[in-house]
């Protein structure tokens, strides 16, 4: 990008800032705002559906000397029932397209019809512009670059795979869209049951460019990232952390100039230490294991040599333990590991045996237990029945004394 200039006019882009545009689009459904949904006891919760929002896609576009120009908005539809750029920024249009508000190449193409009219001095083949962008399928399209070159316009893509290092437009997005993602949370908050309109989500993205951007901002964003002024070490300072003054001429080390970051990376992860892992062998196996290991990487010679005067015998290799161990101890330590494995294995089935026979002792309590209970509940319940039957018996008892005593009463 350097030495890219203008074929026409012979300028390079370099000394002409105002000519020379990072774009990129961004999706402002904020769908990756959590929050909760409270409700009383009871009450049906609120929805907290956000795919039931309509949904707009923001294009935006800076320059490198600190000139934001006017967003365009992309959303599914065939044309505005109302003026949902009222509260967007000065100079903002939108664009309609049937199946989605994404990006394709005829958007784009639409795209490029409506930035010439937001360029000031406009362009022309003889009043051309430069645009960094990155790899989408819709910068490269041929019908996008026949028009863009007829129109006046040079395309100008990133590396692939690196636009988050090198794009200023993705730089400047994270703190934007921290801003514009606190005031979509602010506004679910205050209206859960309803869904954000787009009006909404566009004039909250336009406070958030409003606040977060500015021409020293951006200036600082394009060179930080080496990209106005095109400084080689800023950029390579952000991929693989080496230092670079600007405008100093960037002499790779010989260590880069023979690797590629990719077997850079290979290398680190062969030299990288391996994760130690738990392992499940008895500590009696594990015992063994280290003691085998610590045998001298030598071969094991007989003591005897043979009756023709041959050179030693070498003792049998034990490939399980990769050392020269002798038949004899091979088949001891087979053994006690065997034993070892046998001893765990009825460690474990004693556990088991103990957690069930504690599962049956509590079973047994809780029957006991509620078994208690209900003859409790029983005996107050006989106990009831017995006082209400006393209580009416008296209540008789009083009933017919007193008829006796009336009756006597008469007759006397």
């Amino acid at each position: 990008m350097k030495h890219v200039c203008d074929k026409t006019t012979g300028k390079r882009y370099i000394d002409h800032p105002e000519r020379v545009a990072n774009a990129d689009e961004t999706d402002l459904s904020g769908n990756k705002v959590r929050s909760r949904g409270y409700a009383p006891k009871g009450a049906a919760a609120p929805s907290r559906n956000k795919w039931s929002e309509t949904n707009v896609t923001a294009f935006c576009w800076t320059a490198p000397n600190g000139y934001v120009f006017p967003d365009v908005y992309i959303r599914e539809g065939k044309y505005w029932t109302k003026n949902w750029l009222a509260h967007a920024r000065a100079g903002s249009v939108g664009i309609f397209r049937e199946d989605g508000y994404f990006m394709t190449q005829e958007v784009f193409l639409s795209l490029l019809a409506q930035m010439t009219k937001m360029i000031p001095g406009g362009v022309t083949p003889e009043f051309r512009f430069m645009l960094l962008l990155d790899g989408h399928v819709s910068r490269v399209h041929p019908d996008v670059v026949k028009e863009a070159k007829r129109i006046g316009f040079d395309l100008f893509l990133l590396p692939s795979h690196m636009t988050h290092v090198l794009q200023p437009m993705d730089y400047f997005y994270g703190t934007v869209k921290r801003a514009y993602y606190k005031k979509l949370k602010q506004a679910r908050a205050l209206k859960p049951n309803e869904a954000v309109p787009v009006e909404a989500k566009i004039k909250l993205w336009s406070e958030a460019m409003n606040e977060r951007l500015d021409a020293e901002y951006v200036q600082q964003g394009y060179d930080k990232l080496g990209i106005f002024p095109p400084s080689v070490p800023k950029a390579l300072a952000r991929l693989r952390n080496l230092k670079g003054d600007a405008g100093v001429e960037y002499k790779a080390p010989d260590d880069v100039v023979r690797s590629t970051p990719a077997r850079q990376l290979v290398e680190q992860l062969k030299h990288r230490k391996k994760r130690k892992r738990s392992s499940s062998k008895p500590e009696v196996v594990k015992q063994l294991v280290s003691e085998f290991e610590s045998v001298r990487e030598t071969d094991a010679v007989d003591d005897d040599n043979g009756e023709d005067g041959q050179s030693p015998k070498k003792k049998p290799r034990v490939a399980g333990f990769g050392r020269w161990l002798t038949s004899e101890g091979y088949e001891k330590a087979t053994k006690q590991i065997e034993a070892a494995r046998q001893a765990q294995k009825d460690l474990k089935q004693a556990q088991k045996d103990e957690k069930k026979k504690l599962r049956e002792e509590k079973e047994a309590a809780r029957k006991a237990e509620v078994a208690a209970r209900k003859a409790e509940r029983a005996r107050k319940a006989a106990e009831k029945k017995a006082n209400e039957a006393a209580a009416r018996a008296a209540k008789a008892q009083t009933k017919n004394t007193v008829a006796r005593r009336a009756q006597a009463s008469k007759k006397r």
